[in-house]
């Protein structure tokens, strides 16, 4: 693959990155890194600074102001373009600035929210008025320059009429793994943006420990808070208080299980994308998922639709209320 671009805001949509630079044999490339939430950029610049990259910032740029200049202006062009989410109006905005004439647009996954975007009917993309007019007209220069069908780079198994799907096996982290076993590992979710309906996540998190200690007394229990959840202080003095360690990663849970040479006995998480990357960097783990109900019911349903691919990935959707 010739010269690219990746427009970048997330840690594990650098590691998506990574392995696509792998996979198409990208030789000559750069990184755009969108600055939108704090904590996310601090351990993606960690993350860059460990590969030894280089990039350039992007401060949360204004479209109409600071990027529609950017067309009288002379920039390098790219061949190929990776966009890390699909849903980011900034990113598909400057892909079309940075576009040469045929070239070719990929998305890279960022969460299940890919699983969103393949399913029926077809989620829908941008709403406001505003959001609308936007994109069409940065989908016009799209037009003006011949681009390609954009295409999926994913590691999820869906089927699409309007991308191309390729796949992400991630090889990369898939070939740091160790054959020791070692402790049980709860991936925590963002109870701070989740209204649980019949219990709260604490209540949740008790349950979970004394699912865990009677089916895996033998084994440490590992807790690893999420990196947007405001109520961490509780839930990690919670976790302490059940014999639970606190494991802060300083990525990803993908990429510091691989740079640690981390092999879980078990996983355990809350319909969390890292799961299902870990099933597939993991085979040989249990890796299950807890069920719980929330008020929402548009989200319960987003929450089935995924433990539906999880169980069929061999992800077990297990319920730790009596």
């Amino acid at each position: 693959m010739s010269k690219t671009l990746f427009i970048i805001e997330s840690p594990f949509q650098a590691l998506c990155a990574f392995e696509a630079i792998e996979y198409f044999k990208v030789k000559e490339y750069d990184f755009i890194i969108l600055f939108f939430e704090i904590d996310a950029i601090k351990k993606l610049e960690n993350l860059m600074l460990k590969k030894g990259l280089s990039y350039t910032k992007e401060y949360a740029p204004n479209i109409i102001f600071d990027i529609m200049p950017r067309f009288f202006s002379r920039y390098s062009y790219y061949d190929a373009i990776f966009i890390g989410y699909y849903y980011c109006l900034t990113s598909f905005a400057l892909a079309s600035i940075y576009a040469s004439f045929q070239s070719k647009i990929y998305y890279l996954d960022d969460g299940a929210q890919t699983l969103e975007i393949f399913s029926h009917p077809f989620t829908k993309r941008f709403n406001s008025f505003r959001q609308k007019l936007v994109y069409s007209f940065f989908r016009m220069v799209y037009t003006f320059k011949f681009t390609r069908k954009f295409s999926f780079f994913t590691i999820y198994d869906v089927d699409s009429k309007k991308y191309n799907i390729i796949r992400n096996d991630l090889s990369l982290l898939r070939s740091s793994i160790t054959s020791e076993k070692n402790g049980i590992y709860v991936i925590g979710t963002n109870s701070s943006m989740l209204e649980f309906k019949d219990y709260s996540y604490q209540e949740l998190i008790i349950q979970l420990h004394k699912y865990l200690k009677h089916n895996h007394p033998l084994y440490h229990i590992y807790y690893c808070p999420h990196r947007r959840d405001i109520n961490n202080e509780q839930i990690n003095a919670l976790c302490r208080e059940l014999g639970m360690e606190i494991f802060d990663t300083e990525v990803s849970v993908e990429y510091d299980f691989s740079i640690k040479k981390i092999n879980p006995v078990s996983i355990i998480g809350f319909t969390s994308n890292a799961l299902f990357a870990l099933r597939m960097i993991f085979p040989d783990t249990l890796i299950e998922s807890v069920n719980y109900t929330l008020k929402s019911n548009s989200l319960n349903e987003s929450t089935q639709l995924i433990n539906k691919v999880f169980e069929q990935k061999g992800i077990a959707i297990i319920d730790v209320f009596d």
